[in-house]
């Protein structure tokens, strides 16, 4: 609750900055400085010592391969598993994948693909028990490369998907973990990118569905034992294997970098919807699937090696370009070539690989440090060179305010649209870059394409859909109209001041009546009412999705408290009251709660 409402204020903040001041980049670009593509093993082993040198004193535990012709030709370890004892990262270190997970979730797919168990443009609903999916919208079919593409058209979960109680781990399985967190679908198949776990766990449910087995065990038997990956585990608590689960048990994480750095133990966080970010084993066998998935490669994952080719057919544009932006589940970025992969974040690791399909080079990087970017993705320039980022094209200005299409439309946690992951794009002195938070940059390369330049390696198309839709990496953007985001801001902030309001007046009301100035108790119990309400709203949105009983609070909230400012207003009417206008005034204030409900549809479950 406490970081929600922290966020909430700097979200705010930034909000404010955007409409009343420019944003200045952190971040100061050295034009000089380009980092050339390296194609000598020597030079590349020496410029990657370098390039951890420098960021050493930023540096808690990461481990990193890079991969060229099928062959793995530089391994680097560097740094600790536990910092504060000096326990160095090494071959038996377990890191977490992430969402790098979801990889095998696609590679199990194109196996039943081969062996025509799979079509992969054949509605779901074929492959899932009768009625399963009770959250569709649309008729519409969804097909498994919607899944892929993350275009199934799922809103955003935002009920429980990871737990440290072992009593739901134990009573939880796949199917249950999909039921119980199950999204409402809130776009057409096929026609928004937005990124999706719950989608990725319910394709590892289809699969389930069409092998007769848990995808646990799928997985074992048909990725991990033919790569021999002896030391990586999938399941929830990774009970699939305890030697990964007991090293795991000695590995920390952090938030690592120059200025702070925060310790956060062993920090194990179990992920009920699995097959979407719960793997994890040691880098060397994440360093076998990374092999096994560059093309050329024999490594048994599929009964033609032809096949590995099939998951690198592209399945998704970017629109109006012949630019690919996924390939069956792989996400693109462009370097002097396109490259194929996926990245990972859990609550204390970041892992990422990424290839180079043409030069059949690839580069895999695992690490015990939250959100780390600095090799994940800052390794990039030094293996697959720096892409262009020459400004040109018709100048068209794309500066607002944008929310992400991976968010939340239904419920009443929609609170979240408005205060988390919004993206102010503001304009430069060029009118062809711009600024984002963070002080990255999305530089205009032609009439409708942009790149978003992270200043930290990544780089990746953005494409002007319309005038309000831009496509950027995995997911898409629409730019809030204005009244829309004010009235949003409006209704948050007088949330606000109306409970502080009402709790004021409850208090003085009090003390009139204790101190016999007073008799009119009504009007202290409908105060008293506003104020809860008013508070009940911030409470259940900020603590959307922690479990189904706010939803139960929800609706007495609305059944109860909802109707205090009405009888506040029907009260004013009927009494003396209605000649004073401060009265009015405070009348008035107590609608925006009900308001605000209304907007923020909290009355939906």
């Amino acid at each position: 609750m406490r970081k929600n409402i922290i966020a909430f204020f700097i979200m705010l903040v930034v909000f404010l900055q955007f409409i009343g001041l420019p944003l200045k980049a952190i971040y100061e670009e050295d034009k000089d400085a380009e980092i050339k593509l390296i194609n000598n093993e020597t030079e590349l082993d020496a410029a990657l010592d370098a390039f951890i040198e420098e960021r050493k004193s930023g540096t808690a535990g990461i481990s990193f391969a890079v991969f060229n012709d099928n062959e793995l030709i530089i391994r680097k370890d560097y740094g600790y598993t536990d910092v504060a004892n000096g326990i160095l990262v090494d071959e038996e270190s377990v890191f977490e994948w992430g969402s790098v997970t979801k990889l095998l979730v696609w590679v199990s797919a194109i196996q039943l693909y081969e062996s025509d168990k799979l079509d992969l443009n054949e509605d779901i609903e074929k492959y899932l028990p009768k009625d399963f999916l009770s959250n569709k919208k649309y008729e519409k079919k969804i097909t498994f490369l919607d899944l892929m593409n993350h275009q199934a058209g799922f809103q955003e979960t935002i009920y429980p998907v990871e737990t440290t109680d072992s009593k739901v781990l134990k009573n939880s399985s796949l199917e249950k973990a999909l039921i119980s967190s199950m999204p409402p679908q809130i776009y057409e198949p096929g026609t928004v990118t937005a990124y999706s776990n719950w989608g990725a766990a319910l394709g590892a449910y289809v699969i389930e569905n069409i092998t007769g087995i848990n995808f646990v065990e799928y997985v074992h038997i048909n990725i991990f034992e033919k790569l021999g990956m002896k030391h990586t585990a999938l399941a929830p608590d990774w009970s699939d294997n305890q030697w990964v689960k007991d090293k795991r048990a000695e590995m920390n994480s952090y938030s690592y970098f120059d200025t702070e750095k925060e310790d956060f133990g062993t920090n194990i966080s179990n992920i009920l919807l699995y097959p979407a970010g719960a793997a994890a084993g040691t880098a060397s066998d994440f360093y076998l699937f990374t092999k096994a998935l560059i093309p050329g490669s024999n490594s048994g994952l599929f009964e033609d090696s032809a096949t590995l080719d099939k998951l690198y057919e592209p399945t998704l544009y970017y629109s109006k370009a012949n630019i690919v932006r996924n390939s069956h589940g792989l996400w693109t970025l462009e370097y002097n070539n396109t490259v194929y992969g996926h990245a990972g974040n859990t609550v204390g690791f970041t892992s990422s690989l990424w290839i180079d399909i043409e030069k059949r080079t690839a580069v895999a990087v695992m690490s015990n440090e939250q959100g780390e970017i600095a090799y994940n993705y800052g390794l990039h320039p030094l293996i697959f060179g720096n892409p262009s980022l020459t400004p040109g094209g018709d100048a068209h200005d794309i500066s607002g305010i944008y929310f992400p299409k991976r968010t939340l439309e239904k419920g009443f946690g929609r609170i979240y649209k408005y205060i988390s992951a919004i993206m102010p794009v503001s304009k430069t002195d060029n009118s062809r870059i711009f600024n984002i938070p963070g002080g990255m940059e999305i530089i205009q390369t032609d009439d409708v394409t942009y790149m978003q330049d992270s200043k930290n390696g990544m780089t990746f198309p953005i494409r002007l859909a319309s005038d309000n839709i831009l496509e950027s990496f995995t997911g898409d953007y629409e730019k809030f109209s204005l009244a829309e985001i004010l009235f949003a801001w409006f209704l948050i902030i007088g949330v606000l001041i109306c409970f502080i309001t009402f709790l004021i007046r409850s208090v003085y009301l009090t003390i009139k009546i204790i101190r016999k100035k007073s008799s009119d108790s009504k009007i202290l119990i409908l105060s008293v009412g506003i104020a809860l309400f008013s508070l009940s709203l911030p409470v259940l949105w900020f603590n959307a999705g922690i479990e189904r009983i706010p939803a139960m609070i929800n609706s007495i909230v609305i059944v109860i408290l909802g109707i205090t400012p009405v009888l506040n207003m029907i009260y004013l009417f009927k009494s003396e009251l209605k000649k004073a206008k401060s009265h009015w005034f405070l009348a008035g204030l107590s609608l925006i709660p009900l308001i605000a409900m209304i907007f923020m549809q909290s009355y939906k479950v």
